[in-house]
Order: C-alpha cells, then structure tokens, then sequence
C-alpha cells in the first residue's frame, strides 16, 4: 500500500537525522527525542520537552481526579455527586446512569454543554471561557474537555486535541462518521482498485460483482453508518473493494472504465437467422438488442452535445474523459431545480439534459468529474484545492 504524506515526510526527515514533533508539530533533532524500542524508528513521537509537560499535566489531572473521588464517597452518604465539570455538588437525579460506576461524572447540564445541545454561541462562549480559566479545552471533535497539553500550542479557546488531529480534513472537519469512514478504506487497501488514487475525499466502497443498490434494498444494511457496523460485525467479508468516484461511476453507468478500455461497442449484430432481415421481421431478441443500441447511441450523442457546450472538461482538475464528467450547478440548489423543473429531484442526467437543450443551454451551469463532484458536495471543498 503506497505510503502517506505524513508517513513519506517523516521517513525523509528521519533520512536527515530529525522527527516532526506530534504534539506541538515542530521539526527538531532526534537529539531532543527520548529513545523508544516499540517504535519502527527507535524514537518517541513526542519531542523531550512536550513528554515532560504532559507529564507534569498527567500527575495533576490524577491528583485532582484522586481529590474529588475522595470527596464523592462523602457525597454519597447524602445521595450527592460532584461534576467534574462545574465542579458543583448535585443530586444523584442529575447524573446520567453508568453502567460500571454508576453515574457519570458529569451532570446532565454539562453533558448537553459539551455537546453543543441546547446552547446559543453567547452562553457556548461563556461555558468554554469558564473551561480556559480552569485550564481546560474543548475539542470540536470528541466533545470532551481536555487540559492544554492535550492541544497544539497554537489552539485557542477552542480546537482540535492531538488524539483527533489525524482524523479530520483539511477544513478542521471531521467526526465518528469520518472515523469510520476511514476505517473502511484502510481496511480494503487504502487506493482505488483501477487507477490507484489515494484520497480519501475520491474514495468509495464499491461491489466487485455489482448488486450494491439490490442488496440496500433488501434492508441487508443501511448505506454509510449502517453500512460500517455490517462490514465489521462480520469481519470484514470479501467481495468489497476501494474504487475513485471516477471509476465507480464509468463502470456504474457505462460498463467499462477509460482506464480499463474494453470492446463493449454500441453496434448490434443480429443472430444468424436474422441475417439479412429488416424491421418487423426481426426475431423479438434482436429487436430488443437493436433498440438498446439505438438508445444507447442517441444518449451518448446528447450527453456529449452538453458537455461540449459546457466547456468539454472538469473546471476544476481539466479531466476530459467523457464517462468521467457530469454536469454540476455552480451556485448548488440542484435537488431543488430539478423538482421545479422537471417535477423530481432524482431526474438527473438525460431528462435534465434534455430539458437544457430545450432551453438553449442556458447559463450556471460547469462541468466536473465524479471524484470533484462528490468531494464538493460531501466535504465542501476538492481535494485537488484543499484550501480553497
């Protein structure tokens, strides 16, 4: 499996004799790591002066965590809990059950605060000042409250701690779902099956013998989360593999991808006792195969008519390859103006281009592949331009 950008940075500044600091993210000498023999290359991930803060940090949060277990076993005598949180003693009604404790250590309150229920940005704003000046941070990403060793040096009231740092993208998003999400590449080889693309953003679980949308319908599993908890429950079956959103959809629609040309031509040929024959006289098979053919044709013929009008090519990475390409609304709202127009939102492709060639082929409209496509449309933002 090919390597990763972190994964090759780190192997050419190791060839230099120095390590990218995990923690605070700077590039020092090995010098200024401590030696550790589980690692692949003999050193911590962490530089010397982050490990001693984070010690420092780790023995305090303990003895705070040692006080106030002390102080709840006083509690309890009056069915009482101290939050972790606010640091206010409450009833045990204000607690959420716990399976092996027996309350959680923080309230109800705090709980919804740290989730972002129930909150304005004005009360969200004061809830996480009152956490900076105990020394604490809030992830965006796993919600919990975290001393500041746990952050980059450069987070502020709020960011992402280092646990969370490898799982978000570019635009500081990311959450179960892309951890998840993750997982199941890694799990099926990490790049494309057919053009060995390496983004996740291009990337998708596809079924090497097709029947996907079949077996969602049959209720097997629901798609993305449901779809996550199927594969691992039965450990990861085979007949699954990593395909671009390229790839996926020219195989998906077409039969075949331009990396992997094949002679699936349009052109019918009658069979032997229909040699000859025309029209009507046609056995009703090779009427059928005919008429396939024929749709086929014109389909193509009216894709490719509004893609040229359009520009003949991805606006955003310039691929070209018709299979590859599909017809974007800049200013979004397509669900929405397909309904008005066409009385659906799923009349994508032919009826919608039918409908544009009606009305001369009028303007908001760009060309995109798949992969940039999908990766606007889930993520925000193309991997081709992470930063706009």
């Amino acid at each position: 499996m090919p390597l990763s950008a972190r994964a090759r940075e780190n192997k050419d500044l190791l060839a230099a004799g120095k390590r990218r600091c995990s923690r605070c993210g700077i590039v020092k000498v090995l010098d200024q790591y401590h030696r550790w023999s589980a690692s692949q290359d003999g050193y911590r991930p962490e530089c010397a002066s982050c490990r001693n803060v984070h010690s420092v940090a780790t023995v305090s949060e303990r003895e705070r965590v040692a006080e106030v277990s002390a102080e709840n076993r006083t509690l309890a005598v009056e069915s009482k809990k101290r939050c972790s949180v606010c640091l206010e003693a409450k009833p045990f009604q204000a607690f959420n059950r716990h399976p092996q404790s027996g309350y959680q250590a923080r309230c109800r309150a705090c709980a919804s605060k740290l989730a972002g229920r129930k909150l304005v940005d004005e009360e969200r704003l004061i809830f996480v000042r009152q956490l900076f000046d105990r020394g604490l941070r809030l992830c965006r990403i796993c919600k919990k409250a975290k001393p500041f060793s746990a952050f980059p040096a450069k987070a502020q009231l709020e960011g992402t701690c280092l646990k969370c740092k490898p799982l978000v993208n570019s635009k500081g998003e990311g959450d179960r779902r892309m951890r998840r999400r993750l997982e199941i590449i890694n799990r099926y080889g990490g790049s494309c099956w057919c053009c060995g693309e390496t983004r996740w953003e291009f990337l998708a679980l596809d079924h090497k013998n097709g029947g996907g949308n079949k077996e969602r319908v049959s209720g097997a599993y629901s798609p993305g989360n449901g779809m996550y908890w199927w594969l691992k429950k039965r450990g990861w079956p085979t007949g699954f593999r990593i395909a671009c959103h390229n790839c996926n959809s020219a195989v998906a629609f077409h039969g075949a991808c331009p990396h992997r040309p094949t002679d699936s031509a349009t052109i019918w040929t009658p069979c032997p006792p229909c040699v000859g024959k025309r029209g009507k006289d046609l056995c009703p098979d090779c009427l059928a195969r005919r008429k396939k053919a024929w749709v086929k044709q014109s389909c193509a013929k009216l894709r490719l008519e509004t893609f040229e009008t359009y520009g003949g090519k991805c606006a955003c990475c310039s691929e070209s390859r018709t299979p590859f390409l599909t017809l974007d609304h800049i200013e979004g709202g397509g669900n929405k103006d397909r309904l008005e127009k066409l009385g659906r939102k799923s009349a994508a492709g032919l009826p919608f281009y039918r409908m544009l060639r009606k009305n001369g082929f009028p303007k908001g409209f760009r060309i995109l592949c798949w992969n940039c496509q999908l990766s606007i449309g889930y993520y925000g933002y193309c991997a081709h331009k992470p930063n706009g």
